[in-house]
């Protein structure tokens, strides 16, 4: 596991992780330092050499400028982990991943929304959300964007922050809105949004989905993910999960922070900052208060999951079942039956039928 930064409460050394000056510079910093390396980066499976087998580009010829079929340098010699051990790819992977490229492109129409993230993405980001990253601040807003520094795991020597940057995509029409701006606020939080981090798990892992997903901020991935992950599962880093857990639980200084935006949008200003002392005393609040971050299905309440799972014990519908089989996995994975419990009622059910 590597080890863990313990986040100590003194305010006197909280400050270097959580000094809110200078952040817009660092995150611009870091932001123009990963378009350097992407200029940089070699052996990228472009989107043409997945479509055709070769590089249709304009550098997929010989020396004398006639075209070749060069599947072999289109592809041949770059490597994927697609069934989890590096080897070189063949003509039936490029299928395999045009197949997962449709399969994204298909789950997200419009963008994505706070809790949507957290849906989509991975068991093991949750977990690691859950156990590495203890607290986030608002750090600061320029129009529809905002600005969000996380505490880092600790496992990257030097690294002890991130930086998540929020595009709220209805920004616009909030404040146009004749809602109050905390009403508006509120609403504007349930929906699509776009978001980018600086970290290497969403560079290499999720921005290419992010990208075909319609949900990027920032600079556009191109190069699919062959190595880290080809499969295109989950969505987003433990950083990222961290600020869409406050959005969705309505972290009262994010939504306040919302509001002020909405305010001063209003009267024609566009930036929206935060003191020192405001920005350790969010960061102290999210840690006093961590809470899991959970899917939708794992918010349920223990009595609507119980209804579901009477429900599928008076029928045989096949929903109904299923249903109450996860509604089962959820209330044993959060305590509130045990594995024996679940086991019996499981048997019950499956009885009916």
């Amino acid at each position: 596991m590597g080890n863990i930064v313990k986040q100590t409460r003194t305010p006197a050394l909280r400050t270097p992780l959580t000094k809110i000056a200078g952040t817009a510079k660092e995150a611009q910093q870091r932001a123009k330092l990963d378009s350097e390396r992407r200029k940089k980066a070699v052996g990228i499976l472009a989107p043409e050499v997945i479509a055709h087998g070769r590089d249709t580009s304009g550098h997929d010829k010989s020396a004398n400028g006639k075209p070749v079929n060069s599947s072999h340098t289109a592809y041949h010699l770059l490597m994927t982990t697609l069934d989890g051990q590096p080897r070189r790819i063949t003509a039936g992977d490029l299928a395999r991943f045009t197949d997962h490229v449709k399969r994204v492109g298909k789950q997200f129409k419009g963008g994505i929304t706070a809790q949507q993230t957290i849906n989509l993405s991975a068991g093991i980001d949750r977990k690691r959300a859950n156990e590495h990253i203890k607290w986030a601040m608002f750090a600061g807003a320029r129009g529809s964007v905002f600005r969000f520094v996380t505490s880092a795991s600790g496992r990257t020597k030097g690294v002890h922050r991130h930086f998540v940057e929020v595009d709220f995509l209805e920004f616009a029409s909030a404040v146009a809105s004749p809602m109050t701006a905390p009403a508006a606020a509120l609403r504007m939080s349930r929906g699509h949004l776009r978001f980018n981090c600086d970290c290497g798990r969403h560079t290499f892992w999720y921005r290419y989905i992010a990208s075909i997903g319609g949900f990027a901020l920032g600079r556009i991935e191109t190069g699919f993910p062959k190595i880290r992950n080809p499969k295109l599962n989950g969505v987003a880093c433990k950083h990222a999960l961290r600020v869409m857990h406050m959005i969705t639980t309505k972290d009262t200084t994010t939504l306040q922070a919302i509001s002020k935006a909405i305010d001063a949008q209003r009267i024609g200003k566009n930036t929206v900052s935060v003191t020192q002392k405001q920005a350790d005393d969010h960061a102290k609040a999210i840690e006093d208060n961590h809470a899991t971050i959970l899917t939708s299905t794992e918010k349920l309440s223990p009595t609507r999951l119980l209804s579901k799972v009477g429900q599928a014990l008076q029928l045989t519908n096949n929903k109904e079942r299923m249903a109450a089989e996860k509604g089962l996995s959820v209330m044993q994975k959060l305590g509130v039956i045990s594995g024996g419990m679940a086991q019996k009622l499981l048997h019950k059910i499956k009885g009916r039928l």
